[in-house]
């Protein structure tokens, strides 16, 4: 259940079935090739979320293909079942690809697979899109780790990695450190004809920059996590650049800080959350005298309770303070929202 007051908005009360994501996964043929299915019956309009099969026959390397989360933005990476707040930021939403159909290699190196990578090509159309002209998304993720207390690599996941190095940012039994970084391109970009997952084509068609646009993006992030706390950060970058005369290139940026502490250890878990996204307002961008989106961030604590000790079964509560800026001094639109969650995994 959610509770939002939005400025010049009627305050909203709602309870809804967030996610009801039914999956299987497994292993068919061979040891080494792997299956994932999942669907989820709240989304009508794409209830299929991922089909994607995996031909790891060694670690270091493995072709993947159907559909499943673009490697590239940590925190949409991070299964929705695992979240430490009870929804993703406002950089995730403006930056994210979410789920794509392409085909991809992965795999990881090291003597611990420390090192973990995937590489890939997509439509570039969002779920269950399909591409109809020739220009294709690239995306691509290389992730270090250190520490932890598992390194078997779970070929299968949706960044497959080592155990340890998963995307979770929490529950870890030994100090643990994760780096990670991604690229994303998307040339000539018609949002008349394709439109990929985030905010892009809203940005596109904010901006009048027309339905030729090289969408590039880059993302970095850093986690570092204990048995008691835990702390993580997240870089995004976006360039559009108009294949018109007349505009500039666009360059839009977020940035995602978050922590916890375990007030009792694996049960009772304080989080907190700062994003930013700040909007490309330059005088070749944005025309002299026109109200744009500038800033937008939020603040946003929130409090954890595991019932199983893991993300299996848990009580969360958060609240949002988010404001909107705008350039020529219009008004900033503020927002509080009260969210709480149950959930059951099994």
């Amino acid at each position: 259940g959610f509770v939002n007051d939005t400025d010049q908005k009627d305050t909203a009360t709602n309870f809804r079935m967030r996610r009801l994501e039914i999956s299987w996964t497994g292993i068919a043929f061979a040891n080494w090739f792997y299956y994932r299915f999942m669907i989820d019956p709240t989304k009508s309009s794409s209830i299929l979320q991922d089909m994607y099969f995996t031909a790891q026959y060694v670690n270091t390397i493995g072709p993947r293909v159907g559909q499943w989360k673009v490697p590239f933005e940590k925190e949409e990476l991070q299964s929705s079942s695992a979240l430490q707040l009870v929804e993703r930021s406002i950089v995730n939403n403006q930056f994210t690809l979410e789920r794509d159909i392409g085909a991809a290699v992965q795999g990881a190196l090291g003597a611990h697979n420390n090192f973990s990578y995937a590489v890939g090509v997509f439509n570039g159309d969002g779920n269950n899109g399909q591409s109809v002209d020739s220009n294709m998304l690239y995306a691509g993720r290389i992730q270090l780790g250190l520490g932890g207390d598992s390194d078997k690599f779970d070929a299968n996941g949706t960044y497959a990695t080592a155990k340890a190095y998963n995307l979770v940012p929490n529950f870890a039994k030994n100090p643990t450190f994760v780096v990670g970084a991604a690229a994303s391109a998307l040339p000539g970009l018609n949002c008349d004809v394709k439109t990929p997952n985030g905010q892009v084509c809203s940005r596109i068609s904010a901006l009048n920059f027309g339905t030729d646009v090289d969408f590039t993006q880059i993302e970095g992030d850093a986690m570092f996590k204990t048995r008691w706390f835990n702390v993580e950060g997240e870089y995004d970058g976006r360039w559009l650049n108009p294949n018109i005369g007349g505009l500039g290139t666009a360059y839009d940026q977020g940035f995602r800080a978050q922590a916890g502490v375990f007030l009792v250890p694996k049960t009772f878990e304080l989080a907190g959350r700062y994003a930013l996204v700040s909007y490309d307002t330059g005088s070749d961008v944005v025309p002299a005298d026109t109200v744009e989106p500038d800033n937008t961030w939020e603040i946003t604590p929130g409090l954890n309770y595991y019932l199983s000790h893991d993300h299996k079964w848990k009580i969360q509560v958060s609240y949002t303070f988010q404001r909107q800026e705008f350039t020529q001094g219009a008004p900033n639109i503020d927002s509080n929202i009260f969210r709480a969650q149950v959930q059951a995994k099994f």
